[in-house]
Order: structure tokens, then sequence, then C-alpha cells
């Protein structure tokens, strides 16, 4: 009687626990203050950026992340796997988690880029491209007219020469050096304060070769909801063309494409969860805000809203007298543009839901200022960080979720106890 006895208070204890909670999708709040920032940290070196400039500033950067008040970081331009490999080990007790894009271990025996294919493309090159008088015009005629020699490289080796173009022609000897370590992936980096699971990667047009791959690395932090950390195409500095995949014929189409899978995800994983999703990175488009902010693909900006999603940096209606800029036209490490009365633009977002706007108790741009490192005054990079403040919702669970909970519960419960309790 006694294990029948404690069967029974166990049932009402349960039971009444959960006619405590049976208000349809009452919403909660864990009353939790989450801080997520998008930063593209440039971990290439600028155009006309010396190697000592460049090296300084690496170092700076990858000191200074850890000491970030963000709860996570999408972190873009993170190319090279020992960049990588530094960022997460110096921030592994600020940020003890983290999801990175896939890249190959050291291997002394692999090199980027074999000589037959290297040398297929430098012909078609000499012949049809010899007259570009700058290195944009020279890619923009390789990209056009030797693009089967170009996709025949492969993406690893293009991306091992754009990210040592400084070397200039020399790009394609060093990256034909056995031990050379480089990637073929996009670059991101999700760094966490918090558990992350439910880790994904996903490339954009992987099957054809592109100048930079883009796509997006998602995962789901706990007690907050999933994060999609992003980065998407753009022309190279100084250049309107378009260097894209085959199927577009302009970074409208594809950011719009690339918008259409990343919203597609982020429904998917959201669907029949409790939790919001956020979605970070430099998405490369931004609005025009009276003749101070430039515009980049505006149209794809427009999109974004229309699709349900808050830029709750510029806020709507727009703050045009307050309105930063995260890719400012004053700093040294961009290339001149040919106005510089315009403040630049606003190109680095944080989006969430609608429904989620009010969750938004305030952002700020952050590492917008010179720092001193090593006795130099410098720029961390040539984009300025967006960080939001978000209270992530938690909802109690409907009361026919109560019910099929209980009665699963309730037969566990009966089961142990029948076991335990064969003469009950």
């Amino acid at each position: 009687m006694k294990i029948c006895s404690v069967y029974l208070l166990a049932v009402v204890a349960f039971m009444t626990a959960c006619w405590e909670n049976t208000s349809a999708a009452e919403e909660s709040s864990t009353g939790l203050s989450f801080n997520i920032a998008t930063y593209n940290g440039r971990l290439l070196r600028a155009f006309g950026e010396n190697e000592t400039t460049y090296e300084r500033r690496r170092r700076a950067l990858i000191k200074t992340l850890p000491e970030s008040e963000a709860d996570a970081i999408c972190i873009q331009e993170a190319f090279l796997p020992d960049d990588i490999d530094a960022i997460v080990e110096s921030s592994c007790k600020a940020f003890p988690y983290h999801h990175r894009t896939t890249v190959p271990g050291p291997d002394p025996t692999h090199a980027p880029c074999e000589a037959g294919p290297v040398n297929t493309y430098l012909a078609c090159a000499a012949v049809r491209c010899s007259s570009a008088s700058s290195s944009i015009e020279f890619l923009a005629c390789t990209y056009l007219l030797c693009r089967d020699e170009l996709n025949g490289l492969g993406q690893e080796c293009v991306h091992c020469n754009l990210l040592f173009s400084h070397l200039g022609t020399a790009s394609f000897t060093f990256c034909q050096q056995p031990g050379v370590r480089t990637s073929s992936t996009h670059g991101l980096l999700l760094l966490s304060k918090r558990p992350l699971s439910d880790e994904k990667e996903f490339t954009f047009n992987e099957n054809e070769v592109a100048l930079l791959t883009r796509g997006y690395l998602s995962a789901m932090v706990e007690d907050v909801g999933h994060i999609f950390c992003t980065h998407l195409s753009t022309p190279p500095e100084g250049s309107s063309l378009y260097f894209g995949p085959s199927m577009f014929s302009n970074y409208v189409e594809e950011q719009t494409h690339q918008l259409s899978q990343l919203f597609s995800a982020a429904h998917a994983a959201t669907e029949g969860s409790y939790y919001s999703v956020i979605l970070a990175g430099d998405m490369n488009h931004g609005p025009d805000i009276q003749e101070r902010i430039v515009s980049q693909f505006p149209s794809v900006y427009d999109r974004v809203l229309a699709s349900g999603w808050a830029d709750s940096y510029i806020g709507l209606p727009v703050n045009e007298s307050t309105a930063q800029c995260t890719f400012c036209f004053s700093n040294p490490l961009i290339t001149p543009e040919p106005n510089r009365t315009l403040k630049g633009r606003i190109i680095d977002h944080v989006y969430v839901p609608n429904e989620d706007a009010s969750r938004v108790k305030g952002t700020k741009r952050f590492y917008d200022e010179p720092i001193v490192f090593e006795g130099h005054s410098l720029y961390l990079s040539d984009h300025f960080g967006v960080q939001l403040e978000y209270t992530p919702p938690v909802f109690k669970m409907e009361y026919t979720d109560l019910v099929e909970d209980w009665k699963s519960s309730f037969g566990e419960w009966k089961q142990k106890f029948a076991n335990l309790g064969q003469g009950c």
C-alpha cells in the first residue's frame, strides 16, 4: 500500500503542475538578456595595406575579441584556418562554445593549386587579358573570357590566389607549394558564451567556382533560439562588375536567391519550436538615408523588411539624425570613395522577426574607434560591428501538448510502479 500511495501522490502532483500551465500558447520571458553581435573582421590584407600593418591589426583583433561584452558573435572574413584556430584558442575562456566553417587539417603534402590548370589559366589570361590596366580589370577579363580555365583551377586554388593577391602573379607560384593551408569555405565563425546544438553549415551555389564562396552557419543557442551567421555576396572593392555564378546576371539576383535559401532554413529551424530565430552578418545591402548613408542594393534590403524581418539597428521609422554607418568612408582601411562627405553604408545587420522586435532592448555600434596596440593607433577592420540586446521568448506548452505529455508520463510512471509493487 505504501508504494500505491507514493504512486498516487506522484500522479496528483504531476496533474497539478500540468493544470497550472494550460493557457494556450501563453508566452513568458526567460528574463535573460542576450547580446548578439555581428562583426566583419577583415582578416585578409586590405588593398594598399602592407604586411607589417596587417599582421599588427590581425594580432590586435585576435587579442581584442575575447574582451567583447557580447554573448554571441557572428564573425565574417576569417578565411584562413590558422586565423580561425587563433581566434578560437584566444577566446576559449570568454567564449567556450563555437561553430566554425569546416576546414581541412594541416597536410604537408597538399598544395591548393596544381601546375597544369594554373598554366592553362595563365596562358588564356596572357592572350585575352594582357591589356588590363588594373587588378580589377584583369580579374573581370579572366572571369568573362577565361571562365572555363578559371573553373579548372578549382575553388581552393581560386580562394588561395585571392587571399594572397597582394603577392601579385607570384600568388600562383605560392599556392602551388605543398603545405600552404588555405580554405575553400566562406570564412564564418560563431562564438558563444552559451552551449550550442544543432549546428549546421551551408554553402550557396557550391557547384560553381566563385571568387569567394558564401554561405551560412546556424546553431541553436541554449535558452535563446537559432542564430544564423552569414555573409552575402558583393563585388570586390573598387568594382561595380558582377563576379557571381553564371545563373545570375547581377548581385541583386544573387542576394535575393541567397536570402530565399536563408529564410527557408530559418523557417524550417523554428517550425514547431517555441524559440525564435536571429539572422546576423555582413549582409552587403542597406538603405539610403538623407544623402548621408549611401544605399547598397536597397531593393534587397526592402525585400528583407517586406518578408517580415525587423532591422532594429536602424529602426522603422528610420531615425535619420542618429543612423550610423557600419562601413564608413572615413575608415582608412577602405578604398577611397568618390564622395568623402558621405558617411558610408549600413550593410551589417542583425535581423529578428517582426513579432520579436519589441524584445530588442537596445542596439549599438562597436569597434568603431581606433585603438592603440603595440604603440600604434589602428582600426581593427574596415567594418564596424553591430550589437543587439535581446530578451528571448519562452512559450509555455499548449494545452493539447500538456495532455499528450501527461498521458505519456502517466504511462511511464504506471509501468515503473507496476514493476516495483507487483502485489499492489
